[in-house]
């Protein structure tokens, strides 16, 4: 379920949305008309690399093993130094 709501509403509400939002429900904001943002619970919000299996990422270090074992690391270590004295003169 969701509910479009104008900027000025939310702005004056905006304890009863959040509250609302917590409890699955989508909030689209609006403003001069045209929907702007989109309110969420937490719940809802698939952040970056949750979606991995397991499995998938014990494969990857797998993979990464590998490849340090075979004398081929993905990066070199110049490329990591570098990285670390970056902006040190």
């Amino acid at each position: 379920m969701s509910e479009t709501i104008a900027f000025s509403e939310l702005e004056s509400r905006l304890t009863e949305f959040v509250d609302r939002a917590a409890d699955g429900e989508d909030i689209i904001i609006v403003r001069a008309g045209a929907a702007v943002a989109k309110l969420v619970g937490l719940a809802d919000v698939k952040t970056e690399g949750q979606g991995d299996s397991l499995s998938s990422i014990v494969a990857s270090l797998a993979r990464l093993r590998a490849e340090i074992a075979a004398g081929r690391p993905p990066l070199a270590l110049s490329t990591i130094l570098g990285w670390r004295d970056e902006g040190r003169h």
